[in-house]
Formats: structure tokens, sequence, C-alpha cells
């Protein structure tokens, strides 16, 4: 029985080891301008990995690739293209050699981390709001935020 167990077990491993995963990413520097390099944590790339960017959209049938700069066995480090707009947002995702591919991920996404207001996570009528995350304030509106007028003062 412990040898039939040490053959089963023997046997696991080398087909686990032998099936190749597909790259995963979870961490990515942001936000990034053009002509700026940008970090990507994460592994399970080969050294031929290239980066496919496929602008707001997430079309990847008409992605650029991307060659990086430095791949190394936890991280990706490549340029982004200085003919992207700097506000956008755009649509990654890392392709090995063989073709598998990881999952998509955004750069420059505003991410909301969490909110505070006057009355906690909520804010009163007049009161005050925060919001903290990443990449908010980008573009044209940078540091403002305008609510629609005409709102009602009294909510209840």
């Amino acid at each position: 029985m412990k040898r039939f167990l040490a053959v089963l077990f023997s046997g696991y491993s080398i087909w686990a080891t032998a099936e190749q995963q597909a790259p995963c990413v979870f961490w990515w520097s942001a936000p990034v301008e053009p002509g700026e390099l940008v970090q990507l944590h994460g592994g399970a790339w080969d050294s031929n990995a290239v980066i496919e960017l496929a602008g707001s959209k997430g079309n990847f049938a008409k992605a650029r690739r991307l060659r990086p700069v430095l791949v190394t066995e936890t991280g990706i480090c490549f340029e982004y293209p200085r003919s992207c707009e700097a506000d956008e947002p755009a649509c990654c995702r890392v392709v090995n050699a063989d073709g598998q591919a990881s999952a998509p991920f955004v750069l420059n996404e505003p991410t909301v981390w969490w909110i505070q207001g006057d009355l906690g996570s909520d804010a009163s009528p007049n009161g005050w709001l925060r919001v903290f995350g990443r990449c908010l304030s980008r573009g044209q509106n940078r540091g403002s935020f305008h609510p629609q007028r005409g709102l009602p003062q009294q909510l209840w």
C-alpha cells in the first residue's frame, strides 16, 4: 500500500509540474504617463512574454504587442507608449510565447478604496465627503468634483 501511494503521489507531482500555468498579474504601478515605465508583479510567465495593450475598449484582436524592458521570475517592466492618451485607461494582459494569457488588467483605472463623510461612511446634506483611492485625480478636472446642479436641499 505504501508503494502504491508513493507511485501515485510521484505521478501526480510530475503531472502537476508538466502543466504550464497561465501568467498571473496581481499588482501594477499606477498612475503612469506616456513614456514612463510600468511595473507588473505576478508570475508564471516565460522569458519571451509580451504585453498586449488593447486601449480602453479591451479589444485584444487589435491589441498592440509591447516587448518588456525587463522580465524576472516575479516582475515585468515595460514602457507605456508615448502615443497613448495620458488620461485614458488602457486594458492590458501578459501573453507567454505559447499563447497563454493573463487575466486582463486596466492601467490608470480610477479605483475607490474607501469613502469618509461627516457621518462616517455617509454624508449629510451640505456635509462633506472624501473619496480615497488610486488614479482618482486625472484628466481635465484634476482634483475637482462638480455635483449636478438642482439637487434638492432636503432629501427626506
